[in-house]
């Protein structure tokens, strides 16, 4: 909520890093990726964390963050950065 306004929809998040890429859905603590692959996704104090087959886990951190207003409706759009590879 931003504003007090209520978001009813999810937001789309893509990802492009390596071999990988796609989009995930984050709902409740749970991410669903589409098209399907076999990675796990994590979001820890506002970070993601992204596992692979191979066990790399990839951490994602938010660098930047815009809000734009247009005929009343709001669009926040938020750039998360690869900070590491454990």
């Amino acid at each position: 909520m931003y504003y007090n306004l209520l978001d009813g929809k999810p937001d789309i998040y893509i990802y492009n890093f390596g071999k990988y890429s796609g989009r995930f859905l984050y709902v409740d603590g749970n991410a669903y990726v589409f098209p399907y692959e076999d990675i796990s996704i994590e979001k820890i104090n506002g970070n993601f964390y992204i596992t692979t087959p191979d066990g790399n886990k990839y951490s994602f951190t938010s660098t930047e963050s815009s809000l734009t207003v247009r005929d009343h409706e709001f669009g926040f759009k938020r750039r998360y950065l690869c900070a590491g590879l454990k």
